[in-house]
């Protein structure tokens, strides 16, 4: 929840973009466990 109020409040257009090159980089100290893109292309979503 912490990630999708803190997207809405910046300057991101999509989610996609705010995920992979803020939160990848700025908050894995935060959230250890984020899924990366290297498991998201490798995962299949159904």
């Amino acid at each position: 929840m912490t990630i999708v109020i803190a997207f809405h409040q910046s300057e991101y257009r999509d989610f996609k973009t705010y995920y992979i090159y803020f939160v990848c980089h700025y908050l894995t100290n935060e959230f250890p466990e984020l899924v990366t893109r290297r498991c998201s292309n490798s995962c299949k979503l159904f």
